[in-house]
């Protein structure tokens, strides 16, 4: 059975490295690997069938995890620990709070 797709994106020299829907499934969160996000979103009520939205996240580390939750929620976390929270509300991406996870020293295994 033939599968129908539709090319929603491209841009040359991105490269996505994570991505998490929303619960809705009209937003699509991605992380890429120069620290940038794009939120993808989808809708009716948008001119295109799918706008873009760039978040400048990390300076220094790609994305390594996205995820899409409820109500235009999304988070994008590197590996060195940093957690960040957006939401999307009326087609403006806000930032909620950005967190920093440090592990404790361990014992040393020799």
């Amino acid at each position: 059975e033939d599968i129908a797709s539709q090319l929603l994106f491209e841009q040359q020299g991105v490269n996505f490295t994570s991505m998490g829907v929303g619960d809705d499934a009209t937003r699509l969160w991605c992380g890429c690997s120069d620290g940038r996000a794009v939120l993808l979103r989808a809708g009716p009520e948008l001119a295109d069938p799918w706008s873009a939205s760039w978040l400048e996240v990390f300076q220094q580390c790609r994305v390594s995890a996205a995820f899409g939750g409820h109500a235009g929620l999304g988070a994008v976390a590197d590996h060195a620990g940093r957690l960040q929270l957006w939401r999307d509300q009326e087609l403006q991406v806000q930032l909620l709070a950005e967190l920093r996870l440090e592990s404790g020293k361990g014992k040393q295994r020799g």
